[in-house]
This record gives C-alpha cells, structure tokens and sequence, in this order.
C-alpha cells in the first residue's frame, strides 16, 4: 500500500470513489428493475399463447374452447380474462382470472362455472 506522502490514494478519494460504485450500483440495480416492471416482452399475443399453452396442458383444454375476454398490462404482470367453453356441452361452461408473470409463469383464480 502507497503512503500519501509516495502519491498514493488519501482515505478521502477512497471514500469518494466507494461513494461512486455506490450510486452506479443504485442506479443498475433501479434500472433493472423498472426494466422488469416495464416487460417489454409481455405483450398481448405473448401472454395469450402462454395461457392457452398452460391451460390446454394443465387442464386438458383445447386451446379453440378458450376465449380471451380481456387482457391488461400491469406492473410486473399482464392480467387475462379466460372463458372454456368447451365443445363437448355435457361440460360446464367455466371462467377464470388468469395471470402472467414477467418471467413467464401462468398463475390462475378459482374456476367459476356457470350452468
């Protein structure tokens, strides 16, 4: 380690140049965030196709049964209305909220049926 006196670093500039990595962090850490929030890769089509692929496999629908009523971009998510309304009518009609993550996960509320 240089002594100040040889040219090296005082504990002030260490200090102002741990205080800069700081913000740098701050300011990565803030911009990958709202990156996040803002998924610009969670558009409509894409949210669609990941419930019509989660609920034709979870569930065994076939995808020309589920109707999209309505999508929403939320913060982190997109928000989807879904209605099965199957081809065989000795099943019930159902609809659901249905939720995609910006990661790509498919989460789902409580199936309602109607008769």
């Amino acid at each position: 380690m240089r002594d100040i006196a040889d040219g090296g670093d005082s504990i002030a500039d260490r200090k102002k140049d741990g205080q800069k990595f700081i913000k740098i962090a701050i300011i990565l850490v803030a911009a990958v965030i709202l990156l996040f929030a803002w998924a610009p890769w969670l558009t409509e089509d894409y949210a669609k196709e990941k419930v019509l692929d989660y609920f034709s496999q979870k569930y065994n629908f076939n995808k020309k049964d589920i109707i999209i009523t309505d999508f929403e971009k939320k913060p982190f998510e997109a928000h989807l209305g879904i209605i099965h309304n199957p081809s065989n009518k000795s099943l019930p009609e159902s609809s659901v909220y249905a939720w995609v993550t910006f990661y790509g996960e498919v989460k789902h509320g409580q199936f309602t049926t109607s008769h």
